[in-house]
């Protein structure tokens, strides 16, 4: 039986490229870091487990959750300051809300892409976002 969650390969595949890569210290943010990040070590980089997310032989992966700051005023201050972002390491004065910004201007595919393929669904969504992209690249000085 495997112990992991689909939440958990979302974050894996990229942390899994990365790592191969050579990187090897990460932040994550997400609303509920403070309860996702306690066991993500144990379900994702366990060489114990049959199936492992994210290998590591080295074994010295680094990884920190920090609670977003729009969401961190709904925590207690006891999580408030050990998941902060303003105490982390190497994240500078970012918020962590950076990759939900879209979503308030693509909210409304939501109608036309739930009754697509997954195919159909990933290639609109990507097509969408492409351009989100290539608009905020334009419009930069």
């Amino acid at each position: 039986m495997f112990r992991y969650r689909y939440v958990d390969v979302c974050f894996a595949g990229p942390l899994n490229a990365s790592y191969a890569a050579g990187l090897r210290y990460f932040v994550i943010t997400y609303d509920i870091a403070c309860k996702y990040g306690v066991n993500f070590k144990s379900r994702c980089c366990n060489q114990d487990c049959n199936f492992v997310l994210i290998p590591t032989p080295e074994d010295d992966i680094n990884i920190i959750f920090c609670v977003n700051k729009f969401h961190q005023e709904s925590h207690d201050d006891d999580c408030a300051a050990k998941s902060a972002l303003d105490y982390a390491k190497y994240v500078g004065r970012t918020c962590g809300e950076g990759v939900e910004t879209i979503w308030a201007k693509m909210n409304w595919l939501r109608y036309s892409t739930r009754e697509m393929s997954v195919g159909s669904r990933i290639e609109t969504l990507s097509e969408h976002f492409n351009d989100w992209n290539w608009n905020k690249l334009q419009s930069d000085p």
